[in-house]
């Protein structure tokens, strides 16, 4: 059926295909296609909060016993972080998510794809590439510089120099826990200066002698 406002509703399943076989068993409600393209880049979920989240907020669980209501994060590297409020999902899962006095509002979370997130260069300017973890700014992201949460990679740079300002960019969302580079490239550099400042003990000489490992080579 087509109401006056142009919605097709269907009694039943639809099945979208290039011949005639359909599935045999179909269940109502469903649609049975080959491929689906979509033009907005991610896939979200819609949950509830005490909190007006607005798109591009990172966010955690409330924590209060409801397994559906989010907040902001307001820690860097916050452990909880679940996801980001999208801009215009692809796809959108939990449609009967349902308000209640508590939590006044509902929100679509980007559990995967291509998403804007609000960021500050509190953690140093943003590279493309870049990871992004979560800040001390309720739902705002920064620049990860050491081990731990990260919601994704920055598919842009972000340099304002002032760390108070928030912006946003593009961001491949892949929530996941990061080891760090940088901090790895700290831990090696260490070690070298480490061996160097030995080698320089161990090994000294003047036009006189050669001092090898306390030993005067005359």
């Amino acid at each position: 059926t087509i109401s006056q406002s142009g919605l097709v509703g269907i009694n039943g399943s639809l099945c979208v295909n290039t011949t005639d076989a359909c599935t045999a068993s179909a269940s109502a409600g469903t649609i049975y296609a080959t491929n689906t393209t979509l033009q907005n880049a991610d896939l979200a979920e819609n949950y509830i909060s005490s909190q007006y989240l607005e798109p591009g907020d990172i966010i955690m669980p409330e924590g209060k016993g409801n397994n559906l209501s989010v907040i902001k994060t307001s820690t860097p590297y916050d452990s909880k972080t679940i996801g980001i409020v999208s801009t215009k999902p692809g796809i959108t899962l939990n449609s009967d998510a349902a308000t209640d006095a508590n939590h006044p509002y509902i929100a679509p979370i980007a559990l995967a794809g291509r998403v804007p997130v609000k960021v500050t260069t509190a953690g140093g300017f943003i590279k493309a590439g870049d990871e992004i973890t979560t800040s001390s700014i309720p739902g705002v992201g920064m620049k990860s510089t050491k081990s731990g949460i990260i919601i994704g990679k920055a598919l842009e740079d972000y340099t304002n120099p002032d760390p108070a300002t928030t912006g946003k960019i593009l961001v491949f969302v892949n929530l996941s826990y990061s080891t760090g580079p940088n901090e790895t490239y700290n831990l090696l550099d260490n070690k070298i200066k480490e061996i160097n400042k030995q080698l320089i003990q161990d090994f000294s000489f003047t036009a006189e002698n050669i001092s090898l490992g306390g030993q005067t080579l005359k």
